[in-house]
């Protein structure tokens, strides 16, 4: 009789009858400490694009993979192709986002220094207006140019890269050559070309710019190649930690250019914006009229 009142009780425990709860098995455990894991090593080892922007690389990519796989959507000899291309639209991606890192890290180092400046601005006139510091105080900020600027002409490779192989087959070293390649071809290739070429050249004038001085002179070259270029020397405004301009307006060597106070952040962006304008017109012209159609009727 005692044997089977237990038998009863440990079967309404089981059920989840008032007991002791039943045990978690090890595999949920498992998976659940692996989700938890996973969330917590993102926001500290991983960066994301905007979603909006994100999503402008997920179909043609999705595309061009399925391609590389699929012999109903792609022919088996292009296999190889498309995988580069998914591979190029991949390196564009990165390198964008890597950009867009380097901007969020600019930010957060402004906002610091203007809340240490609205700290100190009743006890030092060192933390007041005008009070003007060595590049060498705030290089971080240099660091996170050099690399920005570094990383964007990279993105801008990749597309011309992205574009040559869908085009061509092949890669292709840089925008300049691939607009000729484009204008001599596109006549016989349909219209992706033609509107790639469209695209290139209403972008040519702006990309040709975004990492030039005032007189002309690549800074993107200069970091590379020439000098170790500081991004500004500190300059305490309105509360605000500014930058006095060596990016943008900076000295040249025969002469001054007029400074200008700024926001490194600001430069950035805009930028980034003419990065990133470009590439989501190049990327819808992509899908619309040069990717293989990802639903073939039968």
């Amino acid at each position: 009789m005692r044997k089977n009142r237990a038998n009863k009780t440990n079967a309404r425990d089981a059920c989840g009858a008032p007991g002791k709860a039943p045990e978690v098995p090890k595999i949920r455990r498992d998976l659940e400490a692996a989700i938890e894991f996973y969330a917590a090593l993102e926001p500290i080892a991983g960066h994301n694009l905007p979603r909006n922007l994100h999503w402008a690389f997920v179909t043609p990519s999705i595309i061009c993979i399925a391609a590389s796989k699929d012999a109903h959507i792609a022919p088996a000899a292009e296999s190889k192709k498309w995988a580069k291309v998914a591979e190029h639209i991949e390196e564009v991606r990165q390198s964008l986002t890597a950009a867009h890192y380097h901007i969020d890290n600019v930010r957060r180092i402004e906002a610091q220094l203007d809340e240490l400046v609205q700290k100190y601005a009743l006890q030092t006139p060192m933390a007041r207006n005008g009070s003007h510091w060595n590049p060498s105080v705030t290089n971080k900020l240099t660091f996170e140019y050099h690399a920005f600027a570094m990383v964007s002409v990279s993105c801008l490779t990749y597309v011309s890269f992205t574009i040559g192989r869908v085009v061509f087959g092949g890669k292709s070293p840089t925008l300049k050559s691939l607009a000729k390649a484009l204008d001599a071809k596109s006549g016989a290739r349909g219209r992706g070309p033609k509107e790639l070429l469209r695209i290139l050249r209403a972008h040519e004038a702006q990309l040709s710019q975004m990492f030039t001085d005032k007189i002309g002179r690549s800074i993107r070259d200069e970091i590379a190649h020439e000098s170790f270029l500081p991004a500004g020397s500190l300059k305490i405004t309105g509360g605000e930690a500014r930058l006095l301009g060596l990016v943008e307006t900076r000295a040249s060597k025969t002469s001054v250019t007029r400074r200008t106070e700024y926001r490194l952040s600001g430069i950035m962006e805009r930028q980034f914006k003419k990065l990133e304008g470009f590439i989501r017109e190049v990327l819808a012209a992509l899908e619309k009229h040069c990717l293989p159609e990802p639903f073939p009727s039968t």
